[in-house]
């Protein structure tokens, strides 16, 4: 079998990226898409750690052409962390650890997972006004003081972005991505200021890429 002469670096040049606070960003899709030209005989596998009714946690491998291990990451996901978890948290935890995995192992990890924090300073000094993340979970409603009417809630600064994202047609599961190996594994509603700062630099940097085609 002849040799494959592309290098790592050649790949990662070719990936798509976008814009997060000035740096380059490489989704976990186009990731995958640079291992396998890598790789063509490789593999890249998962193992559950733990699979739960209500939360699950597992590790992505991947290995060369000659079936040598390159990189390991791991994740977890809880059914009650979101709506989109709510159907979807085994899959979410799946497409984080094949994401950490191959940003551990070269591809599209110029800056996000080797520096989450370098991130936020950087989004911190480029993103506008500070939007305050709703205190309140999804699953609580709110409370009813007696005789008094119940105002309606004003719609948080995430669902007014989720609404953005989904009309432009970017799905829940690339943005959740993104923000998992960014921000880290948590409610968007337990966002800190700086977080949700982010996480808007984040999402109107895939609007961006998306208008541009």
């Amino acid at each position: 079998m002849p040799e494959n002469k592309v290098t790592r670096a050649d790949i990662n040049a070719r990936l798509k990226k976008i814009n997060i606070g000035g740096k380059p960003y490489v989704t976990v899709a186009q990731r995958v898409q640079g291992f396998w030209e890598m790789y063509p005989n490789g593999r890249i596998t998962i193992e559950w750690l733990v699979l739960e009714p209500d939360w699950c946690c597992c590790k992505a491998t991947c290995y060369d052409n000659e079936g040598r291990v390159i990189a390991e990451g791991t994740a977890k996901e809880f059914k009650s962390q979101g709506k989109v978890n709510a159907t979807s948290f085994i899959e979410n935890c799946e497409s984080s650890a094949v994401g950490r995995s191959l940003g551990i192992a070269g591809y599209g990890s110029v800056e996000s997972i080797a520096s989450a924090d370098e991130v936020i300073r950087a989004t911190g000094a480029s993103a506008g006004e500070t939007q305050k993340s709703d205190k309140k979970t999804e699953d609580k409603q709110p409370i009813e003081e007696p005789k008094k009417p119940v105002a309606k809630r004003k719609p948080s600064r995430m669902q007014e972005l989720r609404a953005e994202y989904l009309k432009a047609g970017i799905s829940d599961q690339e943005v959740k991505s993104l923000l998992v190996l960014n921000i880290g594994d948590k409610k968007t509603s337990e966002y800190t200021a700086d977080e949700m700062k982010q996480a808007e630099v984040i999402i109107r940097s895939l609007l961006d890429q998306q208008a541009r085609g």
